[in-house]
């Protein structure tokens, strides 16, 4: 078993010294918004705050509305097939939120003021 894998490492990987990583290009020319039929938008936080939002309506009639969540580490540009293939397909009204401190422009990146602003934010997102 450990030769097999060594072979796949060997075959697969890159070669060591070649100056590659082998990995995901982040710093490539993809712009996500070529593929992003979202409707950028702004809801009001209950301190005030404007925090971005991309919605995707959906090709059908539907009351669905589903809220897609991005990981601490990116903002929800990274949501953009997904939210248009939920919506595409008439599933559901899809909103993705950048959440606090993340996004292009945030206030103060990855801040917050309390622990639970977060939930009080999505919260805010959900009733408007």
């Amino acid at each position: 078993l450990l030769a097999v894998a060594r072979v796949l490492v060997t075959v697969e990987g890159p070669e060591p010294g070649d100056g590659t990583t082998g990995g995901l290009d982040f710093d490539g020319d993809f712009d996500p918004s070529s593929l992003d039929p979202a409707h950028p938008s702004v809801y009001t936080a209950d301190d005030g705050v404007k925090l971005p939002v991309r919605h995707y309506p959906p090709t059908g009639q539907t009351r669905l509305h589903l809220v897609l969540l991005h990981g601490s580490g990116t903002d929800a540009r990274y949501l953009s097939v997904l939210g248009r293939d939920v919506a595409g397909s008439g599933v559901a009204h899809v909103w993705t939120p950048d959440l606090r401190g993340h996004g292009r422009n945030p206030q103060r990146r990855g801040d917050l003021d309390y622990v639970d602003q977060l939930e009080v934010d999505l919260r805010y997102l959900v009733h408007q």
